[in-house]
């Protein structure tokens, strides 16, 4: 469809750039757009985190906020294993145990395992 617009000397020059106009619309909206939004979301959550809050950092490491300053978080990330990073590190906000509507999965698996049966059998 596209291929014989742009050979076709009979198309006019405007409908041609508003083609272009088009794709280049819809490129925005499916890439630029979203991509924009998500980092508007990270940083209104870096503006917003406060001493206590447990975090995911860019790298992958969890942690409790211990110290803030306007450039620079400090976080815990054992007991007495505390590291400075700076605001931007901070990817997410983790959501504490009983908070949020979701309820932690149960650890125990509801039936044994196969090695756990074979082990039943041949005692």
């Amino acid at each position: 469809m596209f291929p014989a617009l742009w050979s076709d000397p009979t198309v006019q020059p405007a409908v041609q750039i508003l083609i272009w106009v088009a794709i280049i619309g819809l490129f925005w909206m499916i890439m630029i757009r979203p991509a924009r939004n998500r980092q508007r979301k990270v940083a209104q959550l870096q503006r917003e985190i406060s001493i206590g809050d447990d975090v995911m950092l860019s790298a992958g490491i969890f942690g409790t906020v211990r110290s803030l300053d306007d450039a620079h978080a400090q976080v815990e990330i054992a007991p007495g294993t505390t590291i400075k990073v700076v605001r931007q590190a901070v990817l997410e906000r983790v959501a504490q145990p009983g908070e949020g509507s979701a309820e932690a999965p149960d650890e125990s698996p509801a039936e044994p395992l196969a090695d756990e049966r074979r082990g039943e059998e041949s005692e």
